[in-house]
């Protein structure tokens, strides 16, 4: 990383955020961001912050698929705690529920900001161990961690975060290959282009559109895009 690069990173992103959302998130970010960017090492990160205390509740998970379930979330935490570093919570439950003629491995799930934090996942608990582990359910969830909580009109960036740092994971932990995930990305960009042209504005306004009209992954497209620009500028 040339020095123009690294003086962005340290003084014009904390700026944008503390403008944007405030100084804790700014805070919250910038360990994030200098991470991604190569300026603070995983180990230096994590040697600041406290194991998590995780819990993990199934409830209605038949006995004979408890172990297979822990096993998945045991992996997800482990692949995304080694791209991110360690979580930033104290303490967390995971909350795994058994879904009736679920057609995939993990129909929803979300992160519930209560104390303690909660990530909640609706399963198929009869699914195999690899068809869990390549899901991206997961670790789009749990990289939603590592961002403080920001109010809807900022939805676009926490959501954008998650949904890059899911792919991030999967490619470090080999779900995925480089191919798939440059493909993945190129394709993102370019449904975020196609969607600027139609609805040119505001960043937060077009992104907004994008979500109420259902256009996720075009809503993807454009975030990514969006932290794209943050680092080559």
């Amino acid at each position: 990383m040339s020095w123009a690069k690294g003086s962005f990173v340290a003084k014009s992103i904390p700026m944008f955020f503390a403008h944007c959302f405030g100084r804790g998130a700014c805070i919250m970010m910038l360990r994030v961001c200098s991470v991604l960017f190569g300026l603070l090492s995983f180990q230096s990160m994590a040697a600041e912050i406290d194991i998590a205390e995780i819990d993990i509740i199934d409830i209605s998970v038949p006995d004979a698929e408890k172990v297979k379930v822990k096993l998945w979330v045991d992996h997800g935490l482990d692949a995304v705690s080694k791209t991110l570093g360690p979580l930033p919570q104290k303490r967390i439950e995971i909350e795994v529920i058994q879904q009736r003629n679920a057609r995939e491995p993990v129909p929803f799930a979300e992160v519930i900001r209560d104390n303690p934090i909660k990530v909640k996942l609706t399963v198929d608990a009869f699914a195999t161990l690899d068809d869990f582990i390549e899901d991206w359910t997961l670790y789009h969830e749990l990289s939603h961690l590592y961002l403080p909580y920001l109010d809807y009109p900022s939805f676009w960036l926490t959501e954008g975060f998650a949904t890059y740092m899911q792919y991030v994971v999967m490619l470090n932990s080999q779900i995925i290959n480089r191919q798939s995930f440059i493909e993945r990305m190129r394709d993102g960009f370019i449904r975020g282009a196609n969607q600027i042209k139609k609805h040119p504005g505001r960043l937060a306004d077009v992104a907004d559109d994008m979500w109420q009209r259902g256009h996720l992954s075009e809503f993807i497209g454009l975030v990514r895009r969006f932290l794209l620009k943050l680092i080559i500028n």
